[in-house]
């Protein structure tokens, strides 16, 4: 009897425990955000950016933010002569996240007023709802390597070499890839490619998968050889490359994954200078934005995000 109550009462424990894990809904309290409306901006516009803003600082005041840095050293040895020149490349990224997410409106909200003010066009937004904080548990393993084997794990690339990733999940569901190049501000999609008319990939649960991987560099029973799954048979391979007079590349690579469909944003096509097609893409503050709002609209949305560089 003192057993079987002992198990039970452990039980109710680790129920209660799971339940207040659970990410919970936050009244806000009036967050107001006053902004100059740009020459190069509507007032729609305008609402657009202070109403994000607006909600990023209720959002923030609740949960506050997740800095993180990231930084490499690279040292280029170059030889003339007798002469021996050393150059140090040092890069640092820094990247700031609110830790929640916003949910709804409260009646009433936003509201919106716009004035002068020593003759400029001005806005004020508030904002007034409900956030929820963002649950950072993954239910996936993901990384990525620079050849096709295990072993080949790595965040340093060298300039023409293999991008490749590895993800393995513990439920079935969609991912897709995003590498934000920092240089440029650009957030490029590369699963699903560009041949692809797919939102997201579908993965099985407990399948390693190999992503990106050059089939013609490996023998035809690679994937078989290797117990490794891959997305899709015209799944494209991906190189990257430095732009010409850089000697270091740092990108942020976004691994995004859901047990349900989910829907890209809206991207561009675009070619490099020499006319080669490049990957579907958008600025890096729209993806943010559009990441941020996927997120609040379905919390089963995962997210891996680290930094990668790439050098000579």
């Amino acid at each position: 009897m003192t057993k079987q109550l002992s198990a039970l009462l452990f039980g109710i424990l680790i129920w209660t425990h799971s339940f207040a894990q659970k990410p919970k809904n936050v009244a806000t309290g009036k967050v107001e955000i006053e902004s100059r409306i740009e020459s190069y901006e509507s007032q729609d516009d305008a609402f657009v950016r202070v109403e994000r803003q607006a909600q990023i600082k209720a959002i923030e005041d609740r949960f506050g933010r997740v800095i993180s840095q990231d930084n490499s050293m690279v040292i280029e040895n170059t030889i003339v002569g007798s002469d021996l020149t050393t150059n140090e490349s040092f890069n640092s990224i820094s990247n700031s996240e609110v830790r929640g997410e916003w949910i709804s409106y409260d009646g009433g909200y936003p509201k919106t007023e716009f004035f002068q003010y020593k003759d400029e066009s001005w806005i004020k937004v508030t904002v007034k709802g409900v956030v929820r904080e963002i649950d950072n548990t993954l239910s996936f393993e993901t990384y990525s390597l620079n050849c096709p084997r295990l072993e080949c794990k790595t965040t340093e690339f060298k300039n023409g070499g293999d991008f490749l990733q590895y993800f393995k999940c513990s439920e079935d569901g969609y991912i897709a890839v995003y590498l934000d190049d920092v240089h440029l501000s650009e957030s490029f999609l590369i699963l699903p490619d560009n041949t692809s008319k797919n939102n997201a990939e579908a993965v099985s649960q407990g399948k390693p998968y190999m992503l990106f991987v050059d089939k013609s560099t490996i023998s035809p029973d690679y994937f078989a050889q290797n117990n490794l799954q891959s997305i899709d048979e015209n799944n494209q391979s991906f190189i990257l490359t430095l732009e010409e007079q850089r000697k270091i590349d740092s990108y942020i690579v976004y691994v995004i994954f859901s047990p349900t469909p989910f829907k890209k944003p809206l991207l561009e096509s675009k070619a490099s200078d020499d006319n080669v097609e490049l990957p579907r893409s958008m600025p890096s503050n729209d993806f943010t934005d559009w990441l941020q709002k996927l997120r609040s609209r379905n919390d089963k949305i995962q997210v891996s995000k680290y930094s990668i560089t790439l050098t000579e």
